[in-house]
């Protein structure tokens, strides 16, 4: 049923079962709300170096690689015979790119974390043989 509202018309679904051709256009495919399944795609070797080589030349340099930046860049990489590094498949979003950059500073982390274990391991075991020495000069 249509109606006419302030100048403009409005579809309102009628209760009854009569079926115009505007109403049978109108409908929408069974299971259009349903979510897609999301396809998760593997950076390539070329990618991962990319990133990491730019990751790694913010933590010498101090100044941190804007993952835009770094996405428009990737999209005009050229190697040194003027070939691109990545086809337009292989292009990454911001996101992406900084989602990678925040594994990357997590995974270093966890080695820092591992490291310093290490030396409190060895700190811990060094106090213990002074405390023994100490022991021993006493006696």
């Amino acid at each position: 049923m249509l109606v006419k509202l302030n100048r403009n018309w409005l579809f309102l679904p009628s209760c009854c079962h009569e079926t115009t051709e505007r109403e049978n256009s109108c409908k929408l495919c069974e299971g259009w709300g349903l979510k897609q399944r999301r396809t998760v795609k593997k950076f390539t070797t070329t990618q991962i170096s990319f990133l990491k080589e730019k990751f790694s030349k913010g933590e010498r340099t101090g100044h941190k690689c804007d993952p835009e930046e770094v996405s428009l860049e990737m999209r005009s990489a050229k190697s040194s015979l003027g070939k691109r590094f990545f086809s337009k498949d292989e292009f990454l979003s911001a996101t992406q790119i900084a989602s990678y950059f925040s594994r990357l500073v997590l995974e270093k982390r966890k080695t820092a974390c591992n490291s310093y274990d290490e030396e409190d391991m060895e700190a811990g075991i060094a106090a213990e043989t002074l405390e023994e020495l100490q022991v021993l000069a006493r006696n």
